[in-house]
């Protein structure tokens, strides 16, 4: 990030707020203290930076044990007796799709190699999600989703979005949460050609890609469908790119938590949650808290995604009207607000497709 980005007035610590200045490759904070790191150009804004590079460490050892683990077990069961050249090819086909992989996610993560930090793997099983799978590809699948298919699902996505706002929007200074990988929030920018659009997320595998993409590299990997629909579909090499051509500006990225955003308060005419209230690690009345303090007066909030709360207390499991009931009465007026299917996840590849009802909304700050 160098000094004459437009971002850079509008960060902030997320431990005290203060102002960060530029320091080597770095930005820091001189009342905490701390030094947030770079990362292929993108911030890294955690309130410990070293704590989430020791996690990302632990990720990406766990991933390539994965790899390692299920290349290895191929190789068995094609030294054993399998009565199918079907099978067999299926199976050579998994295991050689699996070693390129390893070799591509290498590449990809090549910008955390040298700053994950030394010592030795004390907590071997710390980037295992909890289905058992690395948790670095826990969201891989939206990379193939967003720059991959070419079902229709990002036009529907944006039809939707442009439905609730009215004509000629203006956007201003675009924050969006939840990322991940991008697509939609590119084309929200590309369309609205807002002053600027900065996104963030705590996932690194989608984000390093994205910024590829967005930035007009070509990235390479491969889709491993659950329900392949058929043999030559169990594991694909697919270019990921985007098909916009030209150059895009005030487009940034930085990696950071929504319980603790490194952002200036009312510095924001906009802030977008893409498939995010109902995920988020925060409570919903925390999370309008948070919304209200970065926005501007008469800041504007676009929300899309399902209503799917999950938590173990039932009064928080809350319905789309509750939660534009809780909208309005944290200081927000709904100017528009739709209740629409969509399409969702549905890979040229695989035998599953979703169809997921999504709450988009429109809401001005009071």
């Amino acid at each position: 990030m160098t000094q004459s980005n437009p971002m850079r007035e509008l960060l902030a610590c997320p431990r005290c707020k203060g102002a960060l200045r530029s320091k080597d490759d770095a930005l820091a904070c001189k009342a905490c203290a701390i030094d947030f790191p770079v990362l292929d150009e993108i911030p890294v804004l955690f309130e410990s930076p070293r704590e989430m590079f020791y996690f990302w460490k632990q990720c990406y050892l766990y991933l390539f044990r994965h790899f390692d683990q299920v290349i290895q077990s191929l190789e068995r069961e094609l030294s054993g007796s399998i009565d199918s050249e079907l099978t067999r090819k299926r199976l050579t086909l998994m295991r050689d799709a699996n070693t390129e992989q390893k070799a591509l996610m290498q590449k990809l993560l090549k910008p955390l190699l040298a700053r994950m930090p030394a010592g030795t793997d004390s907590r071997p099983d710390l980037g295992r999600a909890p289905n058992g799978q690395p948790e670095f590809t826990a969201c891989y699948y939206t990379l193939h989703q967003d720059w991959g298919w070419d079902t229709g699902e990002s036009a529907a996505a944006l039809e939707s979005v442009s439905d609730v706002l009215e004509d000629g929007a203006q956007l201003g200074r675009v924050l969006v949460l939840g990322a991940g990988s991008c697509r939609l929030p590119f084309d929200l920018h590309l369309k609205y050609k807002p002053e600027l659009t900065a996104v963030m997320d705590r996932n690194l595998v989608p984000f390093l890609a994205a910024k590829k993409i967005v930035t007009g590299s070509e990235v390479e990997l491969y889709e491993f469908p659950l329900v392949p629909r058929e043999l030559n579909s169990y594991a694909v090499k697919t270019k990921l790119v985007s098909r916009f051509v030209g150059q895009v500006s005030n487009f940034h990225f930085f990696l950071a938590d929504a319980r603790a955003l490194p952002i200036k308060n009312a510095s924001f005419d906009t802030v977008f949650t893409p498939w995010f209230i109902d995920v988020v690690d925060q409570s919903f009345d925390e999370l309008l808290s948070t919304l209200s303090n970065i926005l501007k007066p008469q800041g504007r909030w676009i929300n899309f995604g399902p209503v799917g709360f999950k938590n173990a207390q039932a009064a928080l499991q809350y319905s789309k009207e509750e939660v534009l009931e809780k909208v309005e009465k944290a200081g927000f007026q709904v100017t528009q607000a739709t209740h629409e299917v969509v399409p969702y996840f549905q890979s040229p590849l695989s035998c599953h497709g979703r169809l997921e009802r999504v709450l988009t909304f429109n809401a001005i700050k009071k």
